[in-house]
């Protein structure tokens, strides 16, 4: 049998009822007390989220952004290029190449999502990202990942 002071004996002596009958009492251990202003709230707000990053090596770090950084720019010149060659080329309106331009700006505006705050992380000492900014980084990477997937779905079709 449980003896009177452990958590069953506690237990008996809850009401089922939650809040309190009365807004200005409320029942601590069995006993009836003033209820001083206690109002229930939740305080856990996360307002950033700090990244564990690649490396805790800088010098490391310092390379990965040299690399990252030339595989972005190859990344934005490639794209902007063809679509700059799509959109002057007065033999290329067909609709092959239509989806193929816009597949490319979708490349490079996904890429744009992620890539910035990477290579700015690999330059700091201490990598965080506020709330805000990883909702908006997640809507718009899955916003232009869903574009992709239906910009191909529709490519697809039209072979």
């Amino acid at each position: 049998m449980l003896a009177p002071n452990t958590c069953h004996h506690f237990l008996q002596h809850v009401p089922l009822s939650y809040p309190p009958a009365s807004p200005t009492m409320s029942i601590l251990s069995g006993a009836i007390h003033p209820r001083q202003n206690m109002v229930a709230r939740n305080e856990s707000r996360v307002n950033q989220f700090v990244l564990s990053g690649l490396s805790t090596n800088h010098a490391l770090e310092l390379v990965l952004f040299g690399f990252f950084a030339v595989i972005y720019m190859l990344i934005l010149q490639e794209n902007t290029l063809i679509i700059f060659t799509i959109a002057y080329d007065q033999c290329l309106p067909t609709p092959m190449y239509f989806f193929l331009s816009n597949l490319s700006f979708i490349d490079v505006c996904h890429s744009s999502v992620v890539m910035p705050k990477m290579l700015a992380d690999l330059l700091v000492e201490r990598k965080t990202i506020s709330f805000g900014e990883c909702i908006a980084q997640m809507f718009f990477l899955h916003l232009f990942t869903c574009t992709e997937i239906l910009l191909l779905t529709a490519m697809a079709y039209d072979r």
